[in-house]
């Protein structure tokens, strides 16, 4: 794997270990810069990390990020719980989405006054489905078709529902091809097996009707996928084992954040041949003693060139 030095992690070391003495357990933190999202290849890092630890049976994940690709949140709890029989995750500012599904696997799960996860609705793209004015296709979710059919039945009542879905099903057929209204089914049934799988993991494990409720509530309860769910809603409203942030605590987790912002806002420019190229954090992995860049290249009109999880080392070319 090929190595950076071009985002050093500075006092994010010596602050992960702060955090380790006050929580008793090995850090681990996974930092997913703005909105970048993750996907399957974020699994070598977090295992190298891991390895690296000693595959700790008490960790502490830091976790920050928007989700990604819908697998990935199991590969990561997965990998997590391989070796981690207590689990704790730290959520300093939001852990949306997919990242959701991950901190759905906490055996304890700590929030302060900034933190929030999100509803864990798919949000689905298909070639099939209808496309927006830069040719982008459509974002739909399975709840977007019940609301559409709810609305329609429920304006004319129930007496005339039946005739109305007559005409509308022929009508949204022409508009969805029903091959992308299966992809969104499978997307929906998915997101709530990978729900269970996560909270399987936890320990004591949830009885089978509380997991249902948990997924039923992130997948049906918020009306927009980016709801803010607060700590208090975690625990009261959906029952996730949510502690407040101690002071102290808090202060060391928003600490750690404010680095992690700082450098993640960090790029640096470098030539290849005659081409300029740009280089960006799109996220981070830090262990106490080591760090792997999520780093992504781009051209100066912004043509992307792809993103690469990279290790930081010393040893690296530093960027000219």
């Amino acid at each position: 794997m090929p190595a950076t030095n071009a985002f050093p992690q500075g006092k994010v070391g010596e602050m992960l270990k702060a955090l380790e003495d006050r929580l008793g357990m090995k850090v681990l933190s996974l930092y997913m810069n703005g909105d970048s999202q993750w996907y399957l290849d974020v699994a070598i890092p977090l295992y190298d990390a891991l390895e690296e630890m000693g595959r700790p049976e008490k960790l502490a994940l830091f976790l920050r990020g928007v989700g990604g690709q819908a697998e990935v949140p199991w590969r990561i709890v997965a990998l997590l719980r391989d070796s981690a029989s207590n689990l704790t995750i730290l959520v300093p500012e939001f852990a949306l989405s997919g990242a959701t599904h991950v901190a759905l696997s906490a055996d304890r799960l700590v929030m302060g006054p900034l933190s929030t996860l999100g509803p864990v609705d798919p949000q689905s793209t298909h070639p099939t489905l209808p496309h927006g004015p830069k040719g982008e296709p459509a974002r739909v979710s399975v709840q977007d078709l019940h609301e559409f059919i709810a609305f329609a039945t429920q304006t004319v009542g129930i007496r005339r529902a039946r005739a109305t879905l007559r005409k509308l099903v022929p009508s949204l057929m022409s508009e969805v091809n029903p091959l992308a209204i299966g992809a969104i089914r499978r997307a929906s049934l998915l997101s709530r097996d990978i729900t269970r799988r996560v909270l399987l993991t936890r320990k004591p494990t949830p009885s089978g009707a509380a997991m249902d409720r948990i997924a039923d509530l992130l997948a049906e309860r918020f009306w927009s996928h980016s709801f803010p769910i607060t700590r208090a809603e975690a625990r009261d409203e959906i029952g996730l084992p949510v502690e407040d942030a101690s002071p102290e605590l808090w202060n060391e987790m928003m600490t750690v954040l404010r680095l992690l912002r700082a450098q993640g806002e960090e790029s640096y420019t470098e030539k290849i041949a005659t081409t300029e190229i740009r280089a960006s954090c799109f996220g981070l992995i830090d262990t106490v003693d080591s760090r792997w860049v999520y780093l992504g290249r781009a051209t100066a009109d912004g043509k992307a060139l792809g993103a690469l999880w990279m290790p930081n080392s010393s040893k690296a070319q530093p960027p000219q």
